[in-house]
């Protein structure tokens, strides 16, 4: 058990270090297809996220004897950036968010996808409260 338990972590620790992160820099390399495809593999994952979290907040208070009392107006409030707009536009929208804020953001090229693609869509959802 305890040579199984070591070569399960060194392969971990070995896996690690051959992983690099999906940067911006990468992104820019894909077709416009693939560049499409992660804004709306992002808006998915996002949402699918949200209602996961949800569920399993929900679950735990239940199991420990609160009441959930849903109120769809006072729901849709608390949301905030980016969930606010990921839920109303569409992959073509989440495409051209995306891809304005890499092409006008070259010094953060650098930086994780998923980084910038929460900071392009709270930067979208923020623009859209100030003009609705």
């Amino acid at each position: 058990m305890t040579k199984l338990l070591m070569v399960v972590l060194l392969t971990t620790s070995l896996r690690a270090d051959d992983i690099k992160p999906f940067t911006a820099q990468d992104y820019r390399r894909f077709t416009p297809d693939v560049q499409a495809s992660f804004a709306g593999g992002y808006i998915l994952g996002y949402a699918q996220s949200v209602e996961t979290a949800r569920r399993i907040i929900d679950s735990a208070l239940i199991a420990n004897g609160y009441k959930i009392v849903a109120n769809e107006v006072d729901t849709k409030q608390q949301l905030g950036c980016p969930f606010r707009l990921l839920r109303t536009i569409n992959f073509g929208q989440a495409y051209a968010i995306l891809d304005k804020y890499i092409a006008d953001h070259p010094e953060r090229w650098d930086k994780q996808m998923a980084v910038l693609a929460e900071e392009a869509f709270i930067d979208g959802c923020e623009k859209r409260a100030k003009k609705p």
